[in-house]
């Protein structure tokens, strides 16, 4: 696992480390960089913390993304520093020019081979287990969605659990 903080940064900027850059997702036969962002005193406290998941994960917090930065960790670093917003951001890179194809859970003409159901299992049954035993999350039943904007559709849950 790498530390990708920089030292100089302000107290309050999350942790961010690189899980693994090539985490196997035995589903769909793909390897993909895993990364987290901790809050800033993750490694000081004992407290527990809710886990939010985010797709697209190299457009969370680098500032060379090819798609654009959405600036997470400097929202996470606002938050803190207004006393909110402790929680774990875990980071999942798209598949490139397989994106939309692993996030669709149905097929539609033009996207044929909709692999969003085997994304969703990789998603509950191998990354969440390795998240909730590696860190100290926040863990209640009944409590976890997973969701996905779609373009053109209503932001439903795929899943409940």
């Amino acid at each position: 696992m790498r530390d990708m903080t920089d030292e100089a940064i302000k107290t309050f900027y999350p942790r961010i480390e690189i899980l693994d850059d090539a985490y196997e997702i035995p589903q769909l036969g793909r390897k993909r960089r895993i990364s987290v962002l901790l809050p800033h005193d993750y490694y000081q406290t004992d407290k527990k913390y809710p886990v939010l998941y985010l797709h697209d994960g190299q457009n969370l917090f680098d500032e060379y993304a090819p798609y654009g930065n959405w600036g997470v960790d400097k929202s996470l670093q606002r938050l803190a520093e207004n006393g909110i917003g402790d929680v774990i951001i875990v980071a999942i890179d798209h598949g490139g020019s397989l994106r939309i194809q692993e996030y669709l859970p149905y097929s539609t003409p033009r996207y044929t081979e909709a692999e969003g159901h085997l994304y969703l299992k990789f998603m509950l049954d191998d990354l969440k287990p390795m998240i909730d035993n590696r860190f100290r999350v926040f863990i209640r039943q009944g409590f976890y969605r997973y969701r996905r904007q779609q373009p053109g559709r209503s932001d439903k849950p795929l899943c409940r659990i």
